[in-house]
């Protein structure tokens, strides 16, 4: 159990309350403007991504192609539309589970920068991560960066705890994994 009274768990749980501050936000003035959450407009692989979700969510598989023959797609990763066909139907859930992965990276980013340049540098690269204009704007879109921003982190964090574990092999793979 964490015990919240001691002092070293103070700095990460405020950038993560400052990374979600602003993502929420962002997204909140995103919503009212376009009046819905399912703003994902014409950024990039958006439309792609919300195809072969719908596709894999009424059972045609991972294709692109908007009606019969659903032939297999090969030009995108199959991971993240895998996962936002999960959420298909409950777009604000699963833009409220890409905002908890970014605000989660200026944590991870917070630990990584402290375990190799020590606790200044990992403030400021918390804070930097926690105010990007950029990674608020992409945890808002439909699009892989925040997903493989969180992920590259973590693997990123496993690594970094090698030189100090004894269990090395677990480490490796959780990084791999990763």
């Amino acid at each position: 159990m964490i015990d919240l009274k001691e002092q070293k768990y103070w700095t990460p749980l405020f950038i993560l309350l400052l990374a979600l501050t602003a993502r929420l936000l962002f997204y909140y003035i995103l919503a009212r403007h376009y009046g819905s959450a399912s703003f994902w407009g014409p950024f990039g692989d958006s439309g792609a991504y919300m195809q072969m979700a719908k596709n894999f969510s009424a059972g045609f598989g991972f294709s692109i192609m908007p009606s019969p023959p659903y032939l297999p797609e090969a030009g995108h990763v199959p991971v993240f539309p895998f996962v936002l066909g999960l959420f298909y139907g409950h777009l604000f859930l699963f833009h409220i589970f890409q905002i908890l992965l970014s605000a989660s990276s200026a944590v991870l980013i917070y630990f990584i920068a402290g375990k190799f340049f020590g606790n200044r540098a990992a403030v400021l690269s918390g804070l930097f991560l926690a105010l990007d204009p950029v990674s608020v704007f992409h945890s808002n879109m439909l699009l892989t960066e925040t997903v493989f921003t969180f992920l590259l982190l973590l693997s990123v964090m496993f690594l970094s705890f090698l030189s100090s574990a004894k269990i090395h092999s677990r480490l490796i793979i959780l990084s791999a994994v990763f």
